[in-house]
């Protein structure tokens, strides 16, 4: 079946997947394993059905995609949900539209954040705490101070960055799968 046209059932897979991730990250604050690799799998098998070699490159170019992001999990910025949803996602889309996606991604998530702590009235706190975190970590000092601060962060804390991810992905999904 190399058409090059998507069926449309692969659309409503690929949709109920990024809500059932989005629901999972805002819910319980994590994207769990069982939910991203098969993913990451039929992303694979389904761009080598439908557009045969050329597809199954562009899938393996989407998850490359992940990369900065991966540099981003190690300095706890990004879960590793996150970082394996986006490498689904690129799997299903292919390179361009997981560029865009992680693109209107960040910006989204940096809207949603600010909003967020601005409802909060928290704002101001977290600019002066996280500025003081990139220096120190810029400067090497108190390095090991920071990760136990981070270790101790509250559920609160940590922002679903699965929603703004699964959002983008939903409006660039139209372009690709139809």
């Amino acid at each position: 079946m190399v058409t090059g046209q998507s069926p449309i059932w692969l659309s409503w897979v690929f949709g109920c997947w990024c809500l059932s991730a989005m629901a999972s990250d805002l819910l319980g604050r994590r994207i769990p394993n069982w939910l991203t690799y098969p993913a990451i799998l039929m992303g694979l098998v389904m761009g080598y059905i439908v557009r045969g070699p050329e597809g199954l490159l562009d899938a393996l170019a989407g998850i490359l995609v992940v990369l900065p992001f991966v540099f981003l999990f190690f300095a706890r910025m990004f879960g590793g949900g996150d970082v394996k949803f986006l490498a689904g996602i690129g799997a299903w889309l292919g390179l361009f539209a997981t560029l865009n996606v992680a693109l209107s991604a960040v910006l989204l998530g940096a809207a949603m954040g600010a909003i967020s702590l601005i409802w909060q009235g928290r704002l101001l706190d977290a600019l002066r705490r996280e500025s003081r975190d990139i220096f120190a970590v810029v400067g090497r000092k108190q390095v090991k101070a920071l990760d136990s601060q981070q270790a101790q962060g509250t559920h609160r804390d940590r922002f679903p960055f699965g929603v703004p991810l699964g959002l983008s992905a939903l409006f660039w999904m139209g372009p690709v799968l139809g």
